[in-house]
C-alpha cells in the first residue's frame, strides 16, 4: 500500500482545463465525464469512494501511471511529494469504511484553458490561444470550455472553504492563472480578508502555488507581485531557456518583459521555482540557462519531455525532442548539458540530471521510433509548417544559433510536406477529442 497510497484522494479536489475531474494534474484519464459537478458533489461521489477503497487495498490505478513511471525511473513523483507534504495517517483518520471522507476538501487545484500563449510544447487542451492557432493550422478548433456560471460556482466553492477556515492550499495552473476569472474572484476575496481581523492572520497561512508564464504583471491597475506579497506564495515560473530560445518555446511571450516580471517577484522575496521542459532547444542552451540563475536563491523544477514521435500531433512538434538527433550529436549535447548542471549545481539540478539519464536510456530503448527516416522527414515537414504560425522566432533560424552541427544535419533531411488534413492530431487520445 505504501507504494500506491496518495494523500490527494483524501484532501484534494482538481478541476481541469475542460472542467473535467481528475485525481490531480498528473492523473489520466479523467475520472468523471460529468464536467459540471460541484466540489461537494464530487468529493464523496461513488467514483471517489471506489478509488479510495481500491487504493487502500493497495491496488495500482491506471490513472496514476505517470507517478508510477516516474518512480520506476528514479524520478520523484507528485505522489511522493504529497507524502512529504501531508500527514497521511492524520488524513486516513477521516476516511470512512465506504470510502467517503468525514471532512471536506482542504486543498484545491484549479486549471483553466484561459491563456495568451501558444507554447511549442502545449496543446489546445491547455491554452485558448493554442485553440485559435489550431483553427489556423488544422482547420478546426476546440470548444473553449469557458463556462462563466460554472467558473463562478468553482470560485464560490473555494471561497466557502476559506470562510470556513478549512482551506490549507490552493494550486493555480493553466492555461495562465493571471487570466483566469476563478483565480481573480478568489484572490480579490483574499485581499479583502486581509483587512478583516477575523481572517487576516489565517489567509496568510494558506499555501498558494502558481504555475505562471509571467506575461501578466498588472491587475486592476495594481502590481500583481505587490498584491500577492502578503500571502504564502510558491511561484513556479515557466522559463524555457533564455532570449530567443525562450521566445520560441513560449511562443507569444517576450523575454525582456517576462524577465523583468520575474525579477519583480525575486526582489520582493518570493519563494520561486524555475520550471522548464527539457526540450532539445533548452538542452542546447543549458550553459546560458543555468548561468543566469547561479547567484539567485531559487530552485529548479524542470520537466521531462515524455512524448514519442509516433504519438505527436500531426507528426511532431518540430524536433523539440533531443532523442531525435543522431547518436553522436545527441551524446555531445546531452554530455555538455550534464557537465553544465554539475558545474553550477543550482538547487534542483539533480532533477535535470535524472531527466537526461532517462533520455539516454530511452534513446536506446525506442531507437526504432527516434531513428526512423520517414518519421524524421514527416517531422521536418511539420516543423516547417509550424514555423509559418510562430509569432516570435522560427525553429529553422533558432537552431543555427544553438548548434551548427545539429542545424546542418537538420537541413539535410528531405522534408515531407505537411498536410494538415491527413492526420489531424491523431496522436492524442480519443477521449480528448470526443466532444470538441
Amino acid at each position: 500500500m505504501s507504494e500506491v497510497i496518495c494523500p490527494y484522494i483524501l484532501n484534494h479536489v482538481y478541476t481541469g482545463t475542460r472542467n473535467e475531474r481528475r485525481l490531480c494534474c498528473s492523473s489520466t484519464p479523467r475520472v468523471s465525464q460529468d464536467k459540471k459537478r460541484t466540489d461537494e458533489e464530487w468529493w464523496n461521489s461513488e467514483e471517489m469512494k471506489s478509488i479510495r477503497r481500491k487504493m487502500m487495498r493497495g491496488e495500482k490505478l491506471e490513472m496514476c501511471n505517470v507517478c508510477y513511471y516516474r518512480e520506476d525511473n528514479g524520478l520523484e513523483s507528485l505522489r511522493q511529494e504529497a507524502l512529504q507534504e501531508f500527514d497521511i495517517e492524520e488524513l486516513k483518520s477521516n476516511l470512512n469504511e465506504d470510502g467517503s471522507m468525514s471532512i471536506q476538501p482542504e486543498y484545491f487545484e484549479h486549471k483553466s484553458v484561459h491563456c495568451n500563449l501558444q507554447c511549442q510544447t502545449c496543446t489546445p487542451v491547455l491554452s485558448s490561444t493554442w485553440a485559435t492557432l489550431e483553427k489556423k493550422m488544422f482547420g478546426f478548433k476546440w470548444a473553449n470550455n469557458m463556462d462563466a456560471p460554472y467558473e463562478q460556482a468553482q470560485a464560490d466553492s473555494i471561497i466557502k472553504a476559506i470562510l470556513e477556515k478549512r482551506c490549507k492550499k490552493i494550486n493555480w495552473a493553466g492555461g495562465e492563472p493571471m487570466m483566469m476569472p476563478v483565480h481573480w474572484k478568489v484572490t480579490d476575496k483574499l485581499v479583502e480578508l486581509l483587512d478583516d481581523p477575523e481572517y487576516s492572520a489565517y489567509v496568510k497561512t494558506i499555501k498558494i502555488q502558481y504555475n505562471t508564464n509571467l506575461t501578466r504583471s498588472i491587475w486592476k491597475n495594481k502590481s500583481i507581485p505587490e498584491m500577492l506579497q502578503p500571502f504564502n506564495i510558491e511561484l513556479r515560473t515557466s522559463m524555457d531557456g533564455v532570449g530567443d530560445t525562450f521566445e520560441f518555446n513560449r511562443d507569444g511571450a517576450k523575454w525582456d518583459e517576462c524577465w523583468k516580471t520575474w525579477n519583480q517577484y525575486y526582489d520582493l522575496g518570493f519563494d520561486i521555482e524555475v520550471n522548464s521542459v527539457y526540450t532539445s532547444t533548452v538542452i542546447m542552451q543549458m550553459e546560458e540557462y543555468q548561468r543566469l540563475y547561479v547567484d539567485k536563491d531559487v530552485r529548479f523544477y524542470d520537466h521531462i519531455y515524455v512524448c514519442y514521435p509516433d504519438q505527436y500531433p500531426g507528426g511532431g512538434q518540430g524536433f523539440m525532442d533531443v532523442r531525435l538527433f543522431p547518436q553522436h550529436i545527441f551524446d555531445r549535447i546531452v554530455t555538455n548539458a550534464e557537465n553544465v548542471l554539475n558545474k553550477y549545481m543550482n538547487e534542483g539540478y539533480e532533477r535535470g540530471l535524472d531527466i537526461l539519464r532517462i533520455y539516454r536510456d530511452e534513446k536506446q530503448k525506442f531507437a526504432h521510433l527516434f531513428e526512423n527516416e520517414d518519421t524524421l522527414r514527416k517531422m521536418k515537414g511539420y516543423a516547417e509548417y509550424r514555423d509559418n504560425f510562430c509569432e516570435n522566432v522560427k525553429y529553422q533560424d533558432l537552431i543555427w544559433t544553438l548548434d551548427e552541427e545539429a542545424a546542418e544535419w537538420f537541413d539535410k533531411i528531405e522534408s515531407l510536406p505537411y498536410d494538415p488534413n491527413e492526420n489531424k492530431q491523431s496522436g492524442w487520445r480519443a477521449e480528448d477529442w470526443e466532444d470538441r
